[in-house]
């Protein structure tokens, strides 16, 4: 292998690991914006109800917010099922489940999540 072909090699794999590492803070992130726009919103509704007044109707989030939440508690609990994730992401209606039951199958299929025995893992 030439130099310069050595060369391209090694910066490609230095710039694919800053990718994957900037790739993990962004997800990271977005779950902290979900969780906390969650959180803003509970505010929201004990607000109204002192107030007298009907909440807001609820903001449903994005599918990639969704997406980006699931890898994000499969990161912080890997072995995590279906029923965990749903349960951390708050998914309380039947819409907002099978939206993530969809995404985890997407994920599996894109090859980001892993599916064994019932539970999820980040694919290596």
């Amino acid at each position: 292998m030439s130099h310069a072909q050595e060369f391209m090699t090694k910066e490609r794999e230095r710039l694919n690991a800053l990718r994957a590492e900037a790739t993990v803070q962004l997800d990271t992130f977005a779950a902290q914006i979900t969780v906390i726009d969650r959180e803003l919103a509970a505010v929201d509704a004990y607000e109204a109800a002192l107030e007298g007044k009907k909440p807001a109707t609820k903001v449903r989030a994005t599918r990639s917010a969704h997406a980006t939440g699931i890898l994000q508690v499969v990161r912080e609990k890997p072995g995590a099922t279906a029923s965990d994730i749903k349960a951390a992401l708050g998914a309380t209606d039947n819409k907002t489940k099978r939206t993530i039951t969809n995404l985890l199958s997407a994920l599996k299929r894109t090859g980001k999540l892993m599916h064994t025995d019932g539970r999820y893992t980040i694919a290596a």
